[in-house]
This record gives C-alpha cells, sequence and structure tokens, in this order.
C-alpha cells in the first residue's frame, strides 16, 4: 500500500509539524514530544504504549459521555497531562470488584485498605478540584503490570523505544522538539536558548571544564532526576542532539587541517573565541608605574603602529594613523600610534606623531615630507580634521593636496626614502574596510606546552596551543575562563600545528574579525596580534628555530656557547665510582659534571642525571675533559660574560642557505655542521630535508643529473614557501626577542630546583632529620600556605612541584643555615633574595626596579661562581614566565575521549566548555543563522555573522545567568567551576570576637581590664568612657586575616609610604561605636619594633622592640613574616610536639626546634607574598668582585678534584690488590663460585 492509500487509524492523535518539523508527525496521546516520519508514526501506533494511551483516552470518552463531572482533563491540554495522569486515569477506571491476582502479596495493599476514602489530588490547573476514587483493582492491576515489568522489562521497551530510536537516528532534518521555540511546544523564553529549565541545568552539567562527565555519568544523574519526580526528561541521544544545535547557534567552530607535514589536527576558530568584554585595545603611559601589560614600553613603543589598535574616534570623526590630519593650530601631521594618559585623574587619548612639512620650489608647493626622525605627542582634543574632512577642504584653506607624499626624513640631515606604510591617495586601508564602524586591536599571549593526556604518570605527549587576551586586567588574566584552548594533538608537532594557526591569524590580520560590541551596541572590526610567545625553553627554542638547550649555543635569544664534543677526549674509557654514579642517579637537578668521578669534598653539585646531559656518541669511548684551573676560570668567564643577541633576518639566512644548499654534494655534512656551528634548526625543515636527501640517495648517474632531478623534485613536491613559514609566520613578532622568561620554568623549576636537590644530596641521615625538624617548626605566619610537612619536601625532593618550590625559596635561608658550606649558603641566601624582587605584581617604579633587580642577578650569579663554576653547565643560569593549570582541563577531555581523535574530540569539548562560559557570562550571539549545516565528517567553517541591529543579537536569559550569578550569602559552586566569582568584598577592620567557651557573647571590658591601659597608661584621652569588647581576628586593607599575637606591617598615612611593624597584641571593639555597628574594630594595640641591623649569617633585617601604639583598626596593610634567630641563639632540636594522625592527637611524639632568648626576631624579606610593601626593608647583600669570585670558586673546585681523583685511584688500588689473592697463587673465578655456594650451603644446612 503506497503511503498516500495510508492513514492513521485516528488522526485526531496526530499533530501535523511546520517550519523545521514540516512534512513530520508528533502523537498528542503519548505527549513525548517526538517528531516522525509518516511510516515511523504508523508503527508507533502499533506501539503497547501507544495502546494503552488509547484506551486510556476511550474510557475517559466513555465516562464523559454517560454524565460524570469532568475531570477537567482534555486532548486540547497534552503537554500537562503526563505518566501520572495516566495512573490516575488507572485507578479511575478499573473495577473493583476483580480477585486479586496469584504471586502478589497482599500486605503490600494495606494503604489501600480504606477503598471508602476519596483521595484528591492537586495537580496543575488540569485537574484541580478532580476527585478520584481510588479502588483496590486499580492497585492491584498496577501492582501486576509493575511485577510483569520487573520481570519482562528490556523486552517492553525493546518493542517500542528502542526501535524508534534507531530510526530517528536515519531521519533527515530531524530537530528535536526542545529546540524549536514554539510556545505550544514548551519553550520557556527566560532560560533561552534551551528549550526549559532541565535541559539548561543538563547542558551545564555535561560542560563544566574541571569535571567532566562522561556518558554513563549523565545517564545516572538523568535517572536520579527522574525518580526525585522530575517530569519530561530529555534522554542522552537528545542532550547530544541539543548540544549540536547550540553549538552551531552560539558556539566554536572545530576546524580540520592537513599539515605540510602530512598529519591530520583540529584547531578551534580564533574568531568566534575573541569577543569578550574588560578588555584594553590601547597602550598607555603610566610613568615609572607598572602593572599592566599595557603600561609595559613594548605595547607602547616597541610594537610595529601598524599591528596597534589604528584608529580613534573623536566626536564624528574617525582619526586614523599613517594619515594626514589637521590640529587646530593649523600645523599638519602623520599619526603612527595612539596612547592613554592619565592627567588628575581623568585617562585621555594622545597621537604619537612625525610633523608634516610642506615643501616649496620656485614659489610652488610641491607636497609633504614627514620628519620621522622628530617625534612629537598630541593630545585627542588638539585634532581638528581627519583625513577625508581634509582632502574636502584643503584647496579652501590654500595647502597643498595631502595626498602627495614626498617621502620622510628618517634622520636629522638624512635623505629622503619613499613613504611606504600607505597609499597616499588611498590612506589606511582600515577606513574602507570598517564601513564607519570602529576597528581596534586584540593583543593576546599565545602559549604552547605539551602535556601528557594519561592521568597515570605514563607520558603520552599531547602538543597544545592555548591564548589569553594580553589586553585583559592583571587579575583576570590568568583566570581559567579566560584561558582559550586552540589545537591539541598527539601527531603533530608544534610547528605545524603553528602552520593553521597563523593561517587564521594572517586572515584576521587581513580582513579583520567582525564582533559585536556589548557596550557601544554595535559591530567593531578587530584585529588579532600575537604579543609574545610563551612557553617553557625547550619550546620557545622550537619558535625560535632553535637547536634547543643541549646544543653548543644553548641560548635561542644570544650566541652564548657552552661545552660541545670538542671538550672530550676520544677513545678512552670512562672511570666508573658506583657511589658517584648512584648519587647523581638519585639527584635529577645536579649540575653537569665536568669529570666522571663523583661529588667534589667541598659541597659542590653531583653529576646530573643521564637525562640532563649533553648527549654523548660511542659513550664507552668518550669521557669528559678534566678541565684545567684556566679553563674553568674562563668557562665562568665566557658564560658571564656579554652575550650577542640572535636576530631575526640571520636566522633567516641561515635556514635558507641550508636549503638553498641541499642540491650540492655533501649538502648533508655540511647542514649538520652548520647546526652545530650556529645553533640554528628548523623542525620544519628538517623534515623536508631528509625527504630531499633520501630521494638523492636514490638517484643514479653523474652530479648534475642527480641535482637536476632534485632541483625539479623540489620545484614539484617542495615550495620554499611551504617550509619557510615558522620563524617569519608572525607579522612584527621577533621569537628570538618577543618569548618572556617564563619564572615557573627558569627560577623554580630551575635554580631552586637544583640547588635543593643538591643539598639534599650531600646530606647524611641525621642531617635529613635535623632538616625535617627545622621545615616542621618554621612558622609560616604572613607566608600565605599552610604548615610545612618536612618529610615530604626532603624525602621526596624529587618530586616536587612548583608549589613546593616556591615555599623553598623563601624558607631555606632558615633550615639550611647549618647544614651546608659557608659557600653554597651564601649562593642559597643571594637566590631567595633575588625570587621575591623578579615575583613583582606591581613596580612602582619600573626604572629603579630594573636597576634593583639586574644588581640581585648579578649578585646571584657571583657568588654561585664563588661557591663552583660548575653550576655554568646549567643553560638555565643563563636564561633569567597559569597556562600550567589548563592541562588539566585538556587532560580530562581526553579521559573522556573514545581516543580515536584526540585533537577533534578535545578540541570539540572544549569549545563546548568555551560556549557555555560565554552564554552564562552574558555573551551575546545571533538570534537566527542559515541552518546550512552538512552532515559529513569534516563540517566546514561558518561564515562571520554581521548584522548592525541589536534585535539580531541575543543575550542568554535571566534564569541562566541568575543559576551562574556568585551567591551573596552562600556559596555558588556552579559559579566557581565556570570562573564566574567576583573578588571578595571586604571592609578593613572587620573584626571576629574572642569569647570564652562557657560563654555565648564577648565579655565587656572598661578600660582598665584591656593591655592597652596597661601599655599606655593614661595616654589615650577619654578611653575610660567607653566599654570594649575583645576580638580575635581583623581584616587587613590587602584582605587577609591578621590574629593576635601576628606582626604585621601597618600604614600611618595612606598618602605616604610611611610604614611600621609591630606585633598585634590586642584588637578592640568600641561598644555601640559606628565602626561595631559596621562589624569593625576601632583600635589595635601594637608592640612596635625597628630594624637594628642585619642579622650577619642571614643578612635580613634584626627587629628590636621598640614601643606601643594603640592605631585605628584599618590601617593594618599586611600581615608579615617574622623568624627567631636560630643560628645567633644557638638553637637546637631538643623540644618535642605531639603527632597529629586523622586529625587527633596520638602518644608519638617528633622533634621541634628549641628557641633560646625567644624574643630575637629576624624579620623575613624574602617573602614573597605582600613583598612589594616589605622590600623598603630589605637589606642588600654586601658586593663581591666578580673575577675575585670565579678565580676563588675555580681554585676550590679544582683542589676538590684533584682530592676526589686521589680517593678514586687509591680504591681501585686496594681493589686491584685485593683481587690478585695472596702471593704466588692465582685467582680462580671457579673456585671463588664455589666457595660463595659452599657457604651458602653450610648457611642454609644449618
Amino acid at each position: 500500500m503506497s503511503q498516500n492509500e495510508q492513514t492513521f487509524r485516528d488522526p485526531s492523535f496526530w499533530q501535523s509539524g511546520t517550519g523545521a518539523n514540516h512534512g513530520l508527525w508528533s502523537c498528542l496521546l503519548c505527549n513525548d514530544k517526538t517528531w516522525r516520519e509518516f511510516q515511523h508514526a504508523l508503527r508507533h501506533e502499533d506501539a503497547q504504549s501507544h495502546q494503552r494511551s488509547v484506551r486510556h483516552a476511550n474510557s475517559r470518552a466513555a465516562e464523559h459521555s454517560s454524565g460524570p463531572p469532568s475531570s477537567g482533563v482534555s486532548m486540547a491540554q497534552p503537554n500537562i497531562v503526563g505518566p501520572l495522569g495516566e495512573l490516575l486515569r488507572d485507578f479511575d477506571s478499573l473495577d473493583a470488584s476483580g480477585p486479586f491476582p496469584t504471586g502478589i502479596d497482599t500486605a503490600l495493599l494495606l494503604p489501600f485498605n480504606d477503598v471508602d476514602t476519596p483521595v484528591e489530588l492537586d495537580w496543575d490547573a488540569s485537574l484541580s478540584g478532580a476527585r478520584l476514587n481510588v479502588r483496590r483493582d486499580a492497585a492491584v492491576d498496577l501492582m501486576s503490570d509493575l511485577q510483569q515489568w520487573l520481570s519482562n522489562g528490556p523486552d517492553i521497551a525493546n518493542e517500542d523505544s528502542d526501535s524508534e530510536l534507531e530510526d530517528h537516528s536515519e531521519e533527515e532534518g530531524f530537530i528535536p522538539a526542545s529546540l524549536v521555540e514554539d510556545d505550544s511546544l514548551g519553550f520557556d523564553p527566560n532560560w533561552t536558548p534551551w528549550a526549559d529549565k532541565v535541559t539548561c541545568v543538563l547542558d551545564i552539567l555535561q560542560h563544566i571544564p574541571r569535571t567532566i562527565f562522561s556518558d554513563k555519568q549523565m545517564e545516572i544523574i538523568i535517572w536520579a532526576m527522574a525518580v526525585m519526580g522530575i517530569d519530561n526528561l530529555p534522554s542522552e541521544k537528545t542532550m547530544k542532539e541539543i548540544d549540536d544545535d547550540l553549538q552551531w547557534r552560539c558556539g566554536v567552530d572545530t576546524i580540520r587541517h592537513h599539515g605540510p607535514l602530512g598529519n591530520v589536527y583540529y584547531t578551534n576558530d580564533l574568531a568566534a573565541i575573541i569577543a569578550q568584554p574588560h578588555i584594553r585595545h590601547y597602550p598607555e603611559d603610566a610613568g615609572r608605574r607598572l602593572e599592566q601589560c599595557w603600561q609595559g614600553q613594548h605595547w607602547l613603543n616597541e610594537m610595529d603602529s601598524s599591528l596597534t589598535t589604528p584608529m580613534l574616534r573623536v566626536g564624528t570623526q574617525d582619526f586614523y594613523i599613517f594619515e594626514p590630519m589637521k590640529l587646530k593650530t593649523g600645523s599638519l601631521i602623520m599619526p603612527h600610534r595612539w596612547f592613554t594618559r592619565t592627567i588628575n585623574g581623568q585617562e585621555l587619548f594622545f597621537a604619537k606623531a612625525w610633523p608634516l612639512v610642506p615643501v616649496v620650489s620656485d614659489s610652488t608647493t610641491m607636497g609633504y615630507l614627514i620628519h620621522e626622525y622628530s617625534d612629537i605627542e598630541v593630545p585627542a582634543a588638539d585634532l581638528l580634521l581627519s583625513f577625508p574632512r581634509l582632502l574636502a577642504v584643503y584647496q579652501s584653506d590654500g595647502i597643498p593636496d595631502p595626498c602627495d607624499i614626498i617621502g620622510s626624513i628618517l634622520t636629522t640631515n638624512g635623505g629622503i626614502s619613499p613613504w611606504k606604510h600607505t597609499d597616499p591617495d588611498i590612506g589606511n586601508k582600515w577606513r574602507a574596510k570598517a564601513k564607519g564602524y570602529c576597528v581596534l586591536n586584540f593583543a593576546m599571549w599565545l602559549y604552547c606546552d605539551d602535556t601528557s593526556r594519561n592521568v597515570s604518570k605514563k607520558w603520552n605527549k599531547h602538543n597544545s596551543f592555548l591564548f589569553n587576551a594580553a589586553g585583559l586586567p592583571r587579575r583576570m588574566v590568568q583566570e581559567e575562563s579566560n584561558i582559550h584552548f586552540v589545537a591539541t594533538s598527539n601527531l603533530a608537532p608544534p610547528l605545524e600545528m603553528l602552520d593553521g594557526i597563523v593561517a587564521q591569524l594572517e586572515d584576521g590580520y587581513t580582513n579583520g574579525i567582525w564582533a559585536w560590541d556589548s557596550q557601544a551596541k554595535e559591530m567593531v572590526l578587530l584585529i588579532p596580534v600575537v604579543l609574545a610567545l610563551l612557553g617553557d625553553n625547550p619550546m620557545q627554542s622550537e619558535f625560535a628555530c632553535h637547536i634547543g638547550l643541549k646544543g653548543k649555543f644553548f641560548c635561542h635569544v644570544c650566541r652564548i656557547k657552552g661545552a660541545d664534543a670538542a671538550d672530550r677526549v676520544p677513545n678512552v674509557r670512562p672511570h666508573h665510582d658506583s657511589s658517584a654514579n648512584s648519587s647523581a642517579s638519585s639527584n635529577e637537578g645536579s649540575v653537569h659534571d665536568v669529570m666522571p668521578s663523583g661529588q667534589s669534598t667541598n659541597g659542590s653539585p653531583t653529576l646530573p642525571s643521564s637525562s640532563e646531559r649533553e648527549p654523548a656518541a660511542a659513550a664507552p669511548t668518550r669521557r669528559w675533559h678534566k678541565e684545567t684551573l684556566s679553563e674553568l676560570v674562563d668557562r665562568a668567564t665566557r658564560f658571564l660574560g656579554p652575550m650577542i643577541p640572535r636576530l631575526k633576518a640571520d636566522t633567516l639566512t641561515t635556514l635558507r642557505s641550508s636549503f638553498e644548499d641541499v642540491l650540492k654534494v655533501g649538502a648533508k655534512t655540511r647542514h649538520n655542521t652548520r647546526k652545530t656551528e650556529t645553533g640554528v634548526k628548523d623542525n620544519h625543515l628538517e623534515f623536508f630535508l631528509a625527504e630531499i636527501h633520501s630521494y638523492m640517495a636514490k638517484l643514479h648517474g653523474t652530479s648534475q643529473g642527480k641535482e637536476e632531478a632534485v632541483r625539479q623534485m623540489i620545484e614539484r613536491d617542495v615550495p620554499l614557501l611551504l617550509i619557510m613559514i615558522e620563524l617569519s609566520s608572525f607579522t612584527g613578532l621577533d621569537p628570538h626577542q618577543d618569548t618572556p622568561v617564563e619564572i615557573l620554568h627558569v627560577i623554580l623549576l630551575g635554580f631552586i630546583k637544583y640547588f635543593w636537590q643538591d643539598a639534599i644530596a650531600h646530606l647524611n641521615e641525621d642531617q635529613k632529620v635535623l632538616l625535617t625538624t627545622h621545615l616542621n617548626s618554621f612558622d609560616v605566619t604572613g607566608l600565605g600556605v599552610p604548615p610545612l610537612s618536612g618529610q615530604t619536601l626532603v624525602k621526596y625532593s624529587g618530586s616536587l612541584t612548583g608549589r613546593d618550590f616556591r615555599i623553598i625559596a623563601q624558607v631555606a635561608p632558615f633550615v639550611l643555615f647549618d647544614l651546608v658550606p659557608a659557600e653554597c649558603y651564601e649562593a642559597w641566601v643571594a637566590l631567595s633574595d633575588m625570587v621575591p624582587i623578579i615575583w613583582q605584581p606591581v613596580i612602582e617604579d619600573v626604572d629603579a626596579h630594573l636597576k634593583l633587580m639586574e644588581t640581585s642577578i648579578e649578585t646571584f650569579l657571583t657568588r654561585t661562581a664563588r661557591w663552583t663554576p660548575r653550576w655554568f653547565n646549567k643553560p638555565k643560569f643563563h636564561i633569567v614566565q597559569s597556562f600550567e593549570s589548563f592541562n588539566a582541563m585538556i587532560r580530562g577531555h581526553s579521559v573522556h575521549s573514545n581516543r580515536q581523535a584526540p585533537s577533534r574530540d578535545i578540541g570539540r569539548g572544549l569549545a563546548r566548555c568555551n560556549r557555555m562560559c560565554h552564554l552564562l557570562s552574558g555573551g551575546y550571539f545571533p538570534v537566527q543563522l542559515p541552518d546550512d549545516r552538512r552532515e559529513d565528517e569534516h563540517p566546514q567553517l561558518k561564515a562571520q555573522f554581521f548584522s548592525d541591529k541589536s534585535s539580531d543579537w541575543r543575550q542568554c536569559g535571566p534564569s541562566p545567568r541568575a543559576l551562574c550569578r556568585p551567591g551573596v550569602s552562600r556559596r555558588n559552586i556552579i559559579a566557581e567551576c565556570l570562573g564566574f566569582t567576583e573578588p571578595d568584598d571586604f571592609r578593613a577592620g572587620t573584626c571576629t570576637y574572642t569569647t570564652p567557651s562557657s560563654r555565648r557573647q564577648p565579655e565587656l571590658l572598661d578600660w582598665l581590664s584591656t593591655r592597652a591601659s596597661q601599655a599606655l597608661s593614661n595616654s589615650v584621652v577619654d578611653a575610660h568612657r567607653h566599654q570594649y569588647r575583645a576580638c580575635g581576628t581583623i581584616v587587613a586593607l590587602n584582605g587577609e586575616r591578621c590574629t593576635l599575637n601576628a606582626f604585621a606591617l601597618a600604614r600611618l598615612d595612606p598618602n605616604l609610604n610611611s610604614c611600621i611593624i609591630g606585633q598585634v597584641i590586642e584588637i578592640l571593639a568600641v561598644v555601640n561605636s559606628p565602626e561595631l555597628q559596621q562589624g569593625c574594630a576601632s583600635h589595635v594595640l601594637l608592640e612596635e619594633y625597628i630594624v637594628s641591623g642585619a642579622a650577619l649569617k642571614y643578612h635580613l633585617p634584626i627587629l628590636q622592640a621598640h614601643a606601643w601604639r594603640l592605631i585605628p583598626a584599618n590601617l593594618i596593610q599586611c600581615v608579615v613574616n617574622v623568624q627567631h634567630n636560630c643560628h645567633g641563639n644557638k638553637c637546637d632540636a631538643s623540644d618535642t610536639e605531639m603527632v597529629m594522625q586523622e586529625r587527633e592527637k596520638t602518644t608519638k611524639t617528633r622533634p621541634r626546634i628549641r628557641h633560646y632568648n625567644p624574643n630575637d626576631f629576624i624579620l623575613n624579606s624574602l617573602q614573597m607574598h605582600d613583598s612589594l610593601h616589605i622590600q623598603s626593608l630589605r637589606i642588600p647583600l654586601p658586593v663581591l668582585d666578580r673575577q675575585t669570585a670565579i678565580q676563588l670558586g675555580a681554585v676550590a673546585e679544582h683542589e676538590a678534584q684533584k682530592k676526589v681523583a686521589a680517593q678514586s685511584s687509591g680504591t681501585s688500588k686496594r681493589k686491584r690488590s685485593s683481587a690478585k689473592g695472596p702471593p704466588g697463587q692465582t685467582p680462580s673465578t671457579t673456585t671463588g663460585l664455589r666457595a660463595v655456594a659452599a657457604r651458602h650451603f653450610a648457611s642454609v644446612l644449618g
């Protein structure tokens, strides 16, 4: 029978679809909100669930026709009557006369014994007032159905639902009803773009960045919601369809790339990510203050002007750089950069510009010369006419045509150079592209790192690219919600992936990216710009086409030379010391050694692990050359001397030479030599050169014939533009210079890690116990860290993280003073002194800070050279950058992927997380997009949406945003997971009471009962007229709590830098005072301390009690860390403390440091927390002469080497003499083995 001849059994139960569901049918009776094709709808009529619904409908119709009161339920309201309605109809329609079926426990029917009692249900308006009599047979029938379902549930379910789901998966154009904005289908506009609350909540749960749920876990969540009585829950399959639709309408596309090396990888569309608020687009001249990225010299002066924001809107005019414009004074200028400057609290715009000087010859004006050597600053308020208006009036003003640009003069008294920035007749290209809208630059930090996608320790390398907006404020730039994923791959190397990323950036740089400005309510054109490349040292070397840290020229910034194969002596079997080797293998952080024997006797570093040494060819036939004293001095002097910077142009020239030389005989050898001698190695180019060398090796014939064949192969398969893309790919970016030093890897995982592991390696067991006791006894108040676990920091020194080394840098001088040699300790003090200077989030005077930082770095390197020059084989000692935490999110999506296409799956998963953050943070999305999706393996990138109508852009509804709004009175876990939490709102001076355990309210005190009255006597006027409450804590100006007996820094005058340090003795709140009504204390009693000199061993300030002060409670700036002078008082580990286990005190004890003369305090100016306020109290370290320090360190190292060599030689002689046996007797291996076996069996047999 054809479709035209077929018909529904009862057409009144079916609704025909419209719009996206045209040609489909939905069953009003079952109310499952599923749209079916006609054949599937006919099949649905045979399903048992539909048959039951038909019986219920017929039964209700019969009852209504016989005259009973209506229950209010009609087919016109199918969305209200759900499964509960069907169950109630069962109760109401069944006869009560039937007997109980066999096999059912009648005790279960006790709730239904009172059959005469009517049950009144009020479920929605549809059944309001309806009284349904629950009869005994209905319960029996219900229990029979339940028993049948429990025994045959899978078969019953498979009869209908599974087959229909399979049918829907094959339907083309199927769209879930929950996505169609139709009130008749239950769409709630308050939950836009989701259909309802349930769908929104489930979609949020699926895309919380750090909490990824698997499909099975989502099914469990949906099951739990159903058990709690939530109706009309979507299935997991429906949620995936909703997710795909939302991603198309509001999300970020994932683009497939086929890289030049043949690998397939995926990247997320940058154009859909970069639009977000709070971003700064103009640099700022903040004077000497430096806190934000846009205040730095790079953005303000060094960046290519064509990469900065090209326009400034003043009134109704748009002024563009590289276009002539007229000032109110009548002069003409050529602006080349816009910036801001704050004057009297108001932020004003300025232009950096060059004067335009008219050229007159024989009384005839020829045009303009641009004096680029003369840079002037012009306030934006002085701008009068933009380029278009200037063209319209220049003739009436009697000035030359502004399009007549003769050229530029670059230097004083220099010649004329051609003008190359723009076409003078057209002006700036962005004016035409902008169509009258604003054009802004979007600066970003691009980051790349390798991470493992495995949760276990097994390494599964994935290279990942991330970015965040450089124009975000400092407090926001490291938030996870502002770090955006771009690409990852376990196959494609970083430079090949960079090819796809650069393609997007270059397209954006050429054409711009349109975005909706939520504040201006108009479209803006954005220019993406990479401000700097971030990553660890190996990744930065790869960006710069550099050979890496293991090369002879190991620095990608300059041409410093390290050790190479020429420093080894060939054909000499190295001497092995088992003790040294075992020490080396357990301490991967030790420095490169210059000799094969073990550690030095003066505390010098031990051998490095094999993974950190120079790769040695034919290890058994080469050994390291033992440096002479003069060679040690020369190497350290060269390492610490002036450096020649690398230039991008030189690197490109070297790479081109390697490629152009490939046709000549011996090219492979010359290429390898060139890499070694220059330190230039392009891994992208290496792939193509290897292909060419392999092809050349297979050729036969004359040299001329081979060269011609290779030339044709290159022209056909290896175009130069394809392989020379990495170093020159970013416009205006120099990978040698625009790769900032990463503090995490260089300082924490570099210097501190090496020093700490070397210190642990030289301690015996007793010393390790003492170091553990020092760490356990350390007072961490003011450092912002929990109490230290000494056993972890000592026993697991090889497995510590950056957070651990951050703590070690602040405490090392206080715990190592009696455990390491003096020279080593001095280097430790210099290192700990340098760290807080480098780690400064805010710099008030950048010029003074740079001088201080340079001095501290030089002091550290000099003291390290005084210890031993052997450290200077470590490349990180020459290199002096919270993207790392994002790796956990990448790993989470990798775990829940199917492992078949990790680059695609991880990219799509994180793109959906990005979409969720965008929507819930109030981001805009187009109301409608043309539905031109293709169901193929590689979906295309949708075109940029452009509309200047506010009605075409929409935010998600108020209800989803309310779900994720940070809580005021209680914690909002979803807001925290998505990174939407606001900075804590605090009031300086807020207090908490100290209440005795037997009282519920704090005790009232009069003035004479306070510690302040005893310390200050009657110096406080009218103090006796008030009553006080004692407080236990107070909130400082930095937002942290200060407790009693803690040392704090107080700022007496907020307008001055006058600070005092004191110990908090008492915190008082005046009863009925305005401060107490706001929850704040009134006064703080401080015992003031002053700096009375420097502790000789620590080189830190000594604090001495000076006076008592009662200050306002809101003047406490921060808590500072103060330590006891253990070295000066010869403190020991004779004290004990109880050990806590499972948060309980046990009978076990452990040693603790006993402090003698407990009031002898030292200010820990090494603390990184709030170091900005403490640096003024820092005591500079004594300056050592660099050359003298190198000489002394080299002499000590040379003597230590000779001593170790002598000890090794004596040990070898004793071993040889013992192996010979008694005189006249030849040792026999067989005899020795027999003797060992005999002793073994004798011991076994008794």
